[in-house]
């Protein structure tokens, strides 16, 4: 089981506002990354100008080359934005992580039908 979680935040945020979650996760000996997207977090300065013309296309780009540098295939968890951005990395590189959660998502409906490529467990509670 990977022990490598890569949190993923929503607009108006940064991997700060994962700081309670992470606790949470390192005390259970997990290592977990909590980006800033562009334009976001520490990279807020002149975001205005940063954010001109950037789209979730730009964050996905983004959050495929952090994943792609992990030693490991991580579990992504997103939450808002966040949640759309991995939903999308799974569609497009399923094999870039090995589980995805999302958190107030939207959620992509294929034939008139929810669709997710990694249906949740119906007992996945207390796993990630």
């Amino acid at each position: 089981m990977t022990k490598t979680v890569v949190m993923v935040h929503g607009v108006n945020c940064g991997g700060w506002c994962f700081e309670p979650f992470r606790e949470v996760f390192e005390a259970r000996g997990y290592d977990c990354h909590t980006p800033d997207l562009i334009g976001h977090g520490a990279d807020k300065a002149d975001g205005i100008a940063k954010l001109t013309g950037v789209g979730i296309a730009d964050y996905r780009e983004q959050m495929t080359a952090f994943v792609e540098a992990l030693p490991e295939r991580p579990v992504l968890l997103g939450h808002s934005m966040g949640a759309v951005i991995a939903q999308q990395l799974d569609h497009q590189a399923p094999d870039l992580a090995t589980r995805l959660r999302r958190s107030s998502s939207w959620r992509a409906r294929r034939r008139g039908r929810a669709s997710c490529r990694r249906p949740i467990p119906k007992n996945s509670s207390a796993r990630i």
